[in-house]
């Protein structure tokens, strides 16, 4: 069992009281034999850009949170809006469509970093996305709860054609009231070596992590023509050829499902590397 905080940041310091949660989850794990139950794992959405002197300070406290939970906690860095704009000495642009759109989707951001996470509006918020340091204690309460699908992830790669098919299978654990279930496909990058404003120092050779690259269905996801009840199973299959310029050895898929034309929750996520 992995312990994990409740921060609370006081004017002179940080207080903390510390529960039990169950390991990771995903792909059918059952994190608790004798309770036999499956928990949430979390998709943090970050909007970030080269530009955002405060956006490194979100990353590690991204990577803070991994470290505590593993793969229980998914990232995604959008990079969108005037800080995403790239220095002259940029290598590369990771601004994309489908960054903005995302932005458009998930309306709210008004300050860079901010996050959303699982796409809930939060008790005592008014907006999905919120400021870092509410990242850590609302992921807590994320993944305190039971999911309600469990999700399976498996990825063929052939490293020729560098085509990616991408198998996602499904099945509802308890009745769920959605209004249309959808099931959303993002490819990331990690450890691309940039550019990037950290503070006032801008930084060569910042290493970037969790990049959205691609889409593979809409923003607000594919319909699931499925029933939402206990018991369901859904499968769902995608391809894509990675463009030569990615790195193949640092490209992972993250899947998740959600109530696209409701309330927008993500219901279950799962990340997983195509070479493992």
């Amino acid at each position: 069992m992995k312990n994990i905080c409740f921060a609370f940041v006081l004017f002179f310091g940080l207080w903390s009281s510390c529960t039990e949660l169950p390991p990771n989850l995903g792909g059918g794990n059952n994190p608790d034999p004798n309770e036999n139950k499956i928990f949430k794992n979390v998709l943090i959405e970050k909007f970030t850009g080269v530009k955002c002197k405060a956006c490194p300070a979100g990353s590690r406290a991204i990577e803070a949170i991994k470290d505590i939970h593993g793969d229980r906690v998914v990232s995604v860095s959008v990079h969108t809006g005037f800080f995403a704009v790239p220095y002259p000495e940029s290598e590369f642009d990771f601004r994309t469509q489908d960054s903005d759109d995302l932005l458009n989707f998930i309306s709210g951001v008004s300050t860079f970093p901010s996050a959303s996470l699982n796409r809930i509006i939060f008790e005592g918020e008014n907006v999905r996305p919120v400021g870092k340091e509410k990242w850590a204690g609302f992921s807590e309460l994320e993944l305190a709860e039971e999911a309600a699908i469990d999700l399976t992830l498996d990825l063929v790669y052939n490293t020729n054609s560098r085509k990616l098919e991408v198998n996602l299978d499904g099945e509802f654990l308890s009745n769920v009231d959605l209004v249309s279930p959808r099931f959303s496909v993002y490819l990331v990058e990690n450890n691309i070596v940039d550019y990037q404003l950290d503070g006032e120092i801008l930084v060569p050779d910042y290493n970037h992590k969790h990049v959205l690259r691609k889409a593979l269905t809409a923003i607000d996801g594919d319909v699931l023509n499925v029933e939402t009840t206990r018991g369901t199973l859904f499968s769902e299959q995608l391809s894509f050829t990675l463009p030569q310029e990615w790195n193949e050895s640092e490209v992972n898929v993250i899947a998740f499902v959600n109530d696209g034309g409701g309330n927008q929750e993500i219901l279950q996520v799962l990340e997983k590397e195509i070479l493992e």
